[in-house]
């Protein structure tokens, strides 16, 4: 039978044909490798160019963040719990740093909160902190109060609710400053039979007496870093000096020497200066601001009739309380002392302000319900609430916990 062959139809032969023994045969060479043809390939899997960083975080102790942390990797920020992880990918080859921030005043990382981070293609790399806190005390206000018999030192929440003391004592404690990290607490007590400076923890436990001298000590001041206190002492001429010491009570300097009037009420604008009230230039109180080691005096006020001592300052404005003549009053005025406000105007005695961490309030203690009370007010003077309103005590001596 002839069969004639075309493209459309090769595969359609005669069985038992020539042709079909031809094509057989074909077959069963290109089945068994024969001929020259070569067998597709398949391509290789394509190699990974990136890499990737898994960040960690792990934080124990007390007064904890909960707002969590940012890292930065490369550039690019993202939150991190706590207690959490998080991974960057799409990384290229090579060295990066992992910084972790955010980081609440009272936390520390047990290393350094940056860490370098080798980034291999096709691998994660892994990074951690762990991160330890202490317990802490913020946005609370702490103050003085004779409500148990002696003065002892309390905290209470920015609204007044839930007055705690601090410190039960048969001695007298007076001007509580919280450090900037919340951990510990400055006062000054007469306990040990003459006034000195003390540091405690946040519960009143573990007081330290941080001087020791038969002369006045008194009136602590953190620096904004928390490594040094101002202190206010009589020892040496008999006179209110401002003095300048470690946390720890070491290192102690004095920072001014008049030898004829008192330098009282010292705190600290920044890291560097140091504002302060003294009489040193006639009969009345002024306010001076200096540099940490007492160069570069400036006089910011100049009073002829008027005592104003007790300066605080926030970022832009110092606040203090002043003598008109017949009762006290609470001031402001701009670092440099321009623009100069009476903020309270009573009958009664306005003392002690002081600034709340980010300015938005004023707290103060005045004796207008007939006793003293600690007060809170916006910087102009304006929403005046009482916020201790204890007929039976004496309540002084407030000042601000840090903020978060």
């Amino acid at each position: 039978m002839d069969f004639s062959l075309n493209w459309r139809h090769s595969r359609i032969v005669p069985f038992g044909s020539s042709v079909s023994l031809f094509a057989g045969a074909a077959l069963v060479l290109s089945a068994c490798g024969g001929g020259d043809s070569q067998a597709p390939t398949q391509p290789d899997d394509p190699q990974p160019t990136t890499g990737a960083v898994s960040v960690q975080a792990s934080t124990t102790g007390d007064t904890l963040d909960t707002d969590g942390y940012t890292v930065t990797v490369d550039g690019s920020d993202a939150s991190l719990g706590i207690d959490g992880s998080t991974v960057y990918t799409g990384l290229s080859e090579g060295e990066y740093s992992a910084k972790l921030s955010g980081i609440q005043k009272n936390c520390a990382p047990s290393d350094d909160n940056q860490q370098s981070v080798s980034v291999t293609a096709g691998d994660t790399a892994a990074v951690s902190f762990d991160v330890s806190c202490e317990p802490a005390l913020f946005d609370r206000i702490v103050f003085v109060s004779n409500r148990d018999g002696n003065y002892n030192v309390y905290a209470m929440e920015t609204d007044g609710s839930n007055p705690t003391p601090l410190t039960i004592h048969s001695a007298d404690d007076f001007g509580p400053v919280v450090s900037p990290d919340g951990t510990r607490i400055a006062f000054s007590s007469n306990r040990d039979g003459d006034d000195d400076v003390y540091v405690m923890s946040l519960d009143g436990s573990d007081p330290r007496q941080l001087t020791d001298d038969p002369e006045f000590d008194c009136c602590p001041a953190w620096s904004p870093d928390g490594s040094e206190l101002l202190f206010v002492s009589e020892r040496g001429d008999g006179y209110d000096d401002v003095f300048r010491m470690n946390a720890d009570g070491s290192g102690i300097q004095q920072v001014t020497a008049t030898d004829s009037t008192d330098d009282i009420t010292p705190t600290w604008q920044d890291s560097s200066t140091i504002v302060f009230a003294s009489r040193r230039d006639g009969g009345f109180g002024d306010i001076y601001r200096m540099n940490r080691d007492g160069t570069g005096l400036e006089r910011l006020t100049s009073s002829a009739d008027q005592d104003w001592a007790s300066p605080t300052v926030s970022e832009s404005q110092i606040a203090f309380n002043g003598w008109d003549g017949s009762d006290f009053e609470i001031y402001t005025m701009n670092l440099d002392g321009s623009d100069l406000q009476a903020v309270t105007q009573d009958t009664a005695g306005d003392l002690g302000a002081a600034w709340a961490p980010d300015g938005s309030w004023i707290a103060f203690n005045s004796d207008r319900p007939g006793n003293y009370d600690i007060f809170r007010m916006n910087p102009d003077g304006s929403g005046l609430v009482n916020l201790t309103n204890a007929p039976d005590a004496r309540d002084v001596s407030a000042s601000w916990a840090p903020g978060r």
